[in-house]
């Protein structure tokens, strides 16, 4: 059986923060906790809002979500509220 972590776009993001160290699947994760909030997001990571901003834009470009569909950001929030619990 496959691992939540390991389905959908969080496989390539996990792959790539293993590689590059990008912080990619955090990023997103306090990005979908602080809905239009990234001054929220930012201050859970300890990053500058502009940082966040840098890197949800580079995370688009690897993995193309749409994150304007709230559907897409439930499935993708309860994958990583799995991923971070476990």
């Amino acid at each position: 059986a496959a691992r939540v972590a390991d389905l959908g776009p969080l496989r390539t993001l996990r792959a790539h923060d293993e590689t590059g160290r990008a912080g990619y699947v955090e990023t997103l994760y306090e990005w979908l906790r602080h809905p239009g909030d990234p001054r929220a997001a930012a201050r859970e990571l300890r990053i500058h809002p502009n940082t966040l901003r840098y890197r949800m834009r580079k995370l688009l470009e690897l993995v193309p979500l749409d994150l304007d569909d709230p559907d897409v950001r439930l499935a993708l929030l309860t994958q990583l509220v799995a991923v971070h619990w476990s």
